[in-house]
């Protein structure tokens, strides 16, 4: 496990998640819903939201932010110059791990088909 998800790579201030909220570039889904808009730095950023709404289990919403971590980690558009903020919806805590990455996937293409960048797909995460 050489790469990493280190501090360079989250959306960590209220500053920042305030503007990919203002104006984003907005792809849904049955399990996510992802905000987009350009990143400040050169490589891409995450933020997360997985309330309680999603699962009341703690677990389960842990699981499912080192899914999206692990699968923006092992994707190529981190290294894209975007800011996003993945939603986790009620659905996600109910999906299989493989369906949860697919959805995932989906979405960061459309995301970078928006942004006018190359796609993705295929990129694998583990199950």
């Amino acid at each position: 496990m050489g790469e990493q998800f280190g501090r360079d790579r989250r959306i960590l201030s209220g500053g920042d998640y305030r503007r990919v909220f203002a104006r984003p570039k907005r792809v849904s889904g049955r399990a996510f819903t992802v905000l987009a808009c350009p990143g400040e730095v050169h490589h891409g950023r995450l933020g997360l939201a997985v309330s309680k709404k999603v699962d009341k289990r703690a677990v389960k919403r842990n699981q499912i932010k080192r899914l999206v971590r692990e699968t923006f980690r092992r994707n190529a558009i981190r290294s894209s110059a975007i800011d996003l903020v993945v939603i986790a919806r009620p659905d996600a805590a109910k999906l299989p791990a493989a369906k949860l990455i697919e959805q995932l996937c989906q979405h960061y293409d459309r995301i970078l088909c928006q942004f006018d960048q190359p796609m993705v797909t295929g990129v694998s995460a583990p199950v």
